[in-house]
């Protein structure tokens, strides 16, 4: 009951919010820049966290690193260049799809696929390592 409550918590913050929003934008757009990796934007936006409420913080770092290895798809797709090195394989045929004109589709699938696969994760995550710690 404790996972339900630190939720509820959560979404009853509008900072936190507001948060998981711009997180998801820069983890995006840093994603998406070939060159750049999620690790760098988090070491780079640690600094920012300290004047933050430390869930807050946790969250928008962690927003960043989920948003950032989906962005790795999106120039992947639309360039054939990896923004991320977990986005090398949606090259393979995210690529081929822009060039048969598919690229709404291949982006909708990137995104459905990057979407459930994290919520697989966290949810394994959470409940396995409560099971663990029981």
């Amino acid at each position: 009951m404790d996972i339900i409550n630190g939720f509820i918590l959560l979404l009853g913050n509008p900072v936190a919010l507001a948060t998981v929003f711009c997180a998801a934008a820069v983890g995006v757009i840093v994603g998406a820049t070939p060159g750049l990796t999620t690790a760098a934007a988090i070491a780079m936006l640690v600094p920012v966290t300290y004047y933050l409420d430390p869930i807050v913080a946790l969250v928008g770092l962690y927003v960043i690193g989920k948003a950032g290895r989906f962005g790795g798809s999106i120039s992947a797709i639309l360039f054939n260049t990896p923004g991320t090195a977990g986005a090398a394989a949606t090259q393979l045929d995210g690529y081929p799809m822009t060039q048969k004109g598919q690229t709404g589709k291949a982006l909708k699938i990137s995104v459905i696929a990057s979407g459930c696969g994290d919520f697989l994760g966290d949810m394994v995550l959470i409940f396995g390592a409560t099971l663990i710690a029981a």
